[in-house]
């Protein structure tokens, strides 16, 4: 059984990642077990057991944007060397960084990227960790699917959401957005709604999101980087 770990930022990160891979790669082809760093201590939050799984997949919630390459750090070695996990993939945001221009947004991507792949340059696994930016934030990839909002409430509609906020989710790159979760909340707002990350919030967004549009149209991935990078990876660890 091939074996893979995710290492994210939060509760929204972790909850997306356990529908999009069961949506993606079927729940007939997973053995899933997401947990939760509360401190020094990992709890676990879901298993979903599966004797015929031909992949298992651990997804650890670390809590925090900067714990993300620590903790890869940290477990890295003993997951690959004594646990045998074939891949582990971090992701996190960079929204941390106040950045709104495209040149500064790519240096500063490539300088985290290039930070977080120092870490492990003298490794032998160094190919077998990899780095995902969500740009700025995972929040960014909710946005490429417009349907969603009107699955969630029916007057959440494209051209509502656009005369309302001037916001064109169909024709816009999410990744120019400075702050993704904030227009969420505001076209929340419209319906008399908030969106706060909490449980429920992220819930109900993985549950509508169109996971077959959005990895089978390739509008989306040639217009969004970090999705198109994101699901070039998930194909390189599930192949």
């Amino acid at each position: 059984m091939k074996k893979i770990a995710f290492f994210v930022e939060g509760q929204t990160e972790a909850i997306f990642l356990e529908n999009f891979l069961l949506a993606y790669m079927g729940y007939h082809n997973l053995e899933l077990e997401r947990c939760k760093y509360i401190g020094q201590y990992l709890t676990k939050v879901t298993m979903l057991e599966n004797p015929n799984a031909i992949y298992e997949v651990l997804i650890y919630d670390v809590s925090g944007d900067s714990s993300v390459a620590s903790k890869i750090k940290e477990r890295a070695e003993s997951m690959i060397k004594v646990n045998g996990y074939d891949y582990i993939i971090g992701l996190h945001d960079l929204y941390h960084i106040k950045i709104n221009e495209e040149k500064i947004k790519k240096e500063e991507k490539k300088k985290v990227i290039g930070a977080f792949r120092k870490l492990f340059k003298n490794k032998d696994y160094y190919e077998r960790i990899i780095l995902v930016l969500a740009i700025m934030e995972i929040e960014a990839w909710f946005l490429m699917d417009s349907k969603m909002f009107c699955k969630i409430e029916s007057l959440l509609t494209h051209n509502f959401i656009k005369k309302e906020l001037g916001y064109d989710l169909i024709n816009d790159n999410p990744e120019s957005y400075p702050h993704p979760t904030k227009i969420i909340d505001k076209i929340y707002h419209l319906c008399g709604k908030s969106y706060d990350k909490h449980k429920d919030d992220s819930y109900k967004i993985a549950y509508n999101l169109d996971y077959t549009d959005l990895c089978l149209n390739g509008e989306y991935r040639n217009k969004v980087e970090s999705w198109r990078y994101f699901l070039d990876c998930i194909n390189l660890v599930f192949e």
